[in-house]
């Protein structure tokens, strides 16, 4: 992979490159090797390319069926920082060529949030910080033993930056990573849902693509389109959601409910058309923090975001497909040439209305049904509605209203969400 000249969107052999990751967050301290074979043959299948990890101990992972982690620990838990366990990174190095065996790329989160300084996440648990003047060593050690198999380097996990010293983390890490091995791509993993990013990080050469985290707030519907109108003002580079709300999660300890397949769904057709097109992150809830149900419950994140499912369970929900049939549709309407448009539907401003546009194709993303009404006269165009939940589709009637200067659009005969399609060169 590699960075598009206009910067906006990832290449494959010279060809555009549509990013499709699962959330596996837990991958290497909780799931057996014959299990993660399984796995990714199962995305990959669906039409997954990427699984994002993280190469340490995840704070809120599920409990293992085994014990093995990066560092020595004492009594209470806390790591060693100086005594790495060679088990536990030769067992990363097996499961990640595995992984590029199987034509999957792993984004190796490097430093999550919790271990570092004053973050929100020192809050829940402080065990362990990362010493500062161990980061160039730690990304020599990283490089060293898994650069071969061309990882994304997801620099942070759901960090914030409460200080310069946390922003110094990273600063460091992606020099350092550059310095290395300077044609792998490297990004930040924020927490939700946060665009500030620092100067020096936004400014930074070594900073090659954009993510943002939509998150798991059931109150935030509108927060998609502020992300990525803020992102597009930054630094031109491509940019995508690597953390929309997760299938089955539960909406948190303030609200009764889960994130179901329509939720997951919307968050991923908002992203996409509203300017986040470089590709897009898929989470299942149990999947994540690999839940296996029969063993103890320890993890601080159940009370939160409720238990979650069995991972066999989770690696079925039905959003998952709707994903990899998404990438699809994008790779085959020039997803790489879509620019936002939003402001061409005059009927509602809603922010969860999306629409973007290239040369071939106007699309309208409908959560809800209503008659649209767009600023052009698209009457002699073709166009259909998309079902997103059945794939089924149906003509749309494109009719020009003169006085008004407005393509007016019916309503669809679908129940959920659906896609407008417009052809402009039929």
């Amino acid at each position: 992979m590699q960075i598009s000249p206009n910067k906006t969107y990832f290449e494959q052999d010279g060809k555009p490159y549509f990013y499709l990751a699962d959330t596996c967050w837990s991958a290497f301290t909780n799931i057996s090797e014959a299990d993660w074979s399984y796995y990714l043959d199962f995305r990959k299948a669906q039409g997954f390319n990427t699984i994002q990890v993280n190469l340490l101990w995840q704070w809120d992972a599920s409990t293992p069926a085994f014990h093995i982690m990066p560092y020595a620990q004492s009594e209470n838990g806390a790591f060693n920082f100086n005594q790495p366990n060679p088990e536990y990174f030769d067992r990363v190095y097996r499961m990640m060529k595995v992984a590029r065996d199987k034509e999957m790329t792993i984004g190796l989160v490097l430093l999550w949030v919790n271990y570092l300084p004053d973050t929100w996440a020192q809050g829940i648990t402080d065990l362990n910080t990362f010493p500062l003047d161990m980061v160039e060593t730690y990304i020599e050690e990283v490089v060293r033993r898994y650069d071969a198999f061309s990882p994304i380097y997801i620099v942070s996990g759901d960090t914030d930056f409460p200080n310069d010293t946390v922003t110094e983390y990273f600063t460091r890490a992606l020099k350092r990573l550059k310095e290395l091995s300077p044609n792998a791509l490297t990004t930040l993993h924020l927490c939700g849902p946060d665009s500030n990013i620092p100067d020096s990080i936004m400014n930074n050469p070594n900073l090659d693509f954009y993510t943002f985290q939509s998150g798991h707030d059931v109150n935030s519907p509108q927060i998609i389109h502020h992300l990525t109108t803020r992102f597009r003002e930054k630094v031109t580079r491509p940019l995508l959601n690597a953390e929309p709300c997760y299938e089955m999660m539960g909406y948190g300890p303030m609200f009764y409910g889960r994130f179901d397949r329509f939720d997951v769904r919307r968050a991923a057709w908002q992203s996409v058309l509203s300017g986040a097109n470089a590709g897009m992150t898929y989470g299942a809830h149990g999947i994540w923090s690999w839940y296996e149900p029969n063993l103890p419950n320890d993890t601080k994140a159940y009370p939160i975001f409720d238990r979650p499912y069995p991972w066999r369970e989770a690696l079925k929900f039905e959003g998952a497909n709707d994903y990899a049939f998404l990438k699809r549709f994008m790779e085959a309407h020039d997803f790489h040439t879509l620019k936002p448009c939003r402001e061409k539907i005059t009927n509602t401003e809603s922010p969860e209305i999306a629409a973007a546009e290239n040369e071939a194709y106007l699309l309208v993303y409908l959560p809800y049904n209503t008659v649209l009404t767009i600023s052009e006269n698209l009457a002699d165009c073709q166009a259909y509605y998309l079902d997103l939940n059945s794939k089924n589709q149906v003509t749309a009637q494109l009719n020009w209203l003169k006085t008004d200067k407005l393509t007016q659009v019916p309503m669809h005969p679908y129940i959920q969400d659906a896609l407008l399609v417009i052809n402009k060169r039929a």
